[in-house]
């Protein structure tokens, strides 16, 4: 990597630095967000998301929201909800800020294609000028983005989420309560997959009545601000991590350059791997699951990655069966994957709708 490209990636890392504290600095009241997806993640029209909003606006109690602010995202597959006990003056220096944000990471990215990054950095996130109508102004909307992705894989104390459906009514307490595990996790999934089948008609315009919906759990000042600690150094001694982490590094990873030249890279994580003969799952040299008797959906499911090779997320990992409802049917066998591990907490299976994921589960 060139000197001058070199220059360039410090003078973003500088940049974002400086964010930490412009953000942690910010001394208006706290502005809240919610990321609400159209279903499937399929635009919606402008029809559509006017009635939504304007359907739901002020559904909150007073003391929740004092005031709200909505915009949709110029791709139309999402739609941001800024809430709380800030104003509009909180959410334009947010703006600001997250604009001049984006821009580093627009920067950041297209050295990337260019001339390329420092070797153990990493920066996929999408474009989102792939959108003819997406500009710059929109910078901040797009910084959400990557905010939520990093608090929904990689949570820490102060960046983290909750996930749910849009105003879901609780559940009737007269209806018999599932008892297993299996059937409150599979209760759980067929109630969240229902509610986004439902819509709403007003005046004629048909919208979404529960779509799955995100809510980070701090303001977006500190969201953004811990979400940048992460990029910059995850092993940063104050993003204390919760939960399961996805892989070794979030979206946006960007070390820091040695006195040598040479970044200061992380250590690497093994993946798992599947031995079809011996019927036996390891990650790394660690064994994690043996087979003693036949399984076929899980095998099935783990060949699957075996053949993509291990990628963090396959799409339709098991063949269509007649009769068996093909989202019920993976997340059952997920569920079984997870089961009976010869070495637990080391990785872990995840169902989304048609897809299946594994995450490494990184010790607290």
């Amino acid at each position: 990597m060139k000197s001058a490209a070199i220059s360039q990636y410090e003078e973003a890392r500088k940049g974002l630095e400086s964010l930490i504290t412009q953000f942690g600095d910010a001394t208006y009241r706290p502005v809240n967000h919610q990321l609400i997806d159209s279903p499937s993640w399929k635009p919606l029209t402008d029809r559509a998301w006017r009635a939504f909003i304007k359907a739901n606006t002020g559904k909150l109690l007073k003391e929740k929201a004092e005031w709200e602010e909505w915009i949709v995202h110029p791709d139309q597959t999402v739609c941001s909800r800024f809430h709380g006990h800030g104003d509009k003056l909180g959410l334009a220096h947010f703006q600001r800020l997250a604009n001049t944000g984006y821009l580093l990471l627009h920067q950041l990215r297209s050295l990337a294609e260019s001339q390329g990054l420092p070797k153990g950095s990493r920066i996929d996130i999408a474009d989102p000028q792939a959108h003819g109508n997406w500009d710059s102004s929109y910078g901040y909307l797009y910084w959400l983005r990557i905010v939520h992705e990093t608090g929904a894989f990689f949570p820490t104390l102060f960046n983290f989420l909750h996930t749910g459906n849009w105003m879901a009514p609780t559940p009737d307490p007269e209806v018999a309560r599932p008892t297993t595990p299996l059937d409150l996790e599979m209760a759980a999934a067929d109630r969240r997959e229902s509610f986004l089948e439902k819509t709403r008609t007003v005046g004629g315009v048909t919208f979404p009545a529960h779509p799955f919906v995100e809510t980070l759990q701090h303001d977006v000042f500190r969201s953004s601000a811990e979400s940048i600690k992460l990029w910059l150094n995850p092993q940063r001694a104050d993003s204390f991590q919760m939960g399961y982490w996805d892989d070794n590094t979030p979206p946006v990873y960007l070390p820091s350059i040695s006195t040598e030249g040479a970044p200061v890279v992380m250590e690497k994580r093994s993946r798992p791997r599947w031995d079809n003969d011996a019927k036996t799952l390891y990650y790394g040299d660690v064994i994690i699951k043996k087979y003693k008797q036949p399984a076929a959906a899980q095998v099935e499911c783990l060949q699957a990655f075996h053949i993509e090779r291990w990628r963090k997320r396959i799409h339709m990992p098991l063949a269509p069966v007649q009769n068996q409802e093909p989202k019920r049917r993976l997340r059952l066998t997920v569920y079984e994957l997870n089961q009976n591990h010869v070495t637990p907490d080391v990785i872990r299976f995840i169902a989304r709708g048609l897809d299946a994921l594994w995450i490494h589960v990184k010790p607290n």
